[in-house]
């Protein structure tokens, strides 16, 4: 588990899309990051946000973690890439709901 200070995700989380970050070296939030510095030495970061229904009539949905992919170079989404992720991502959500209602 990845301390909250040191978590892409905790800035994923914050947004309503896919946050990504195509070289984790050259982006401020994240270049002095021990992630990135060191093991798993971080470049790529894509986060999608997970929301679950916080009522019992699902109509209002919280961030409780992202769906993300990392790798060790840095890179970019394609549009395929990002639309997959984000499908990803409702499937979880998806599956919260169906859990939320038995």
């Amino acid at each position: 588990e990845t301390p909250r200070d040191y978590a892409f995700c905790s800035h994923a989380i914050l947004t309503d899309e896919i946050m990504v970050v195509p070289d984790a070296l050259q982006d401020e939030r994240f270049a002095d990051n021990p992630l990135v510095e060191g093991s798993p030495n971080i470049r790529f970061y894509a986060g999608c946000p997970i929301k679950a229904p916080s009522c019992e009539d699902g109509s209002n949905k919280m961030p409780i973690g992202t769906l993300c992919v990392i790798d060790s170079k840095p890179r970019d989404l394609s549009e395929d890439e990002r639309r997959a992720l984000k499908d990803f991502g409702a499937m979880i959500e998806q599956e919260l709901e169906v859990s939320n209602d038995r």
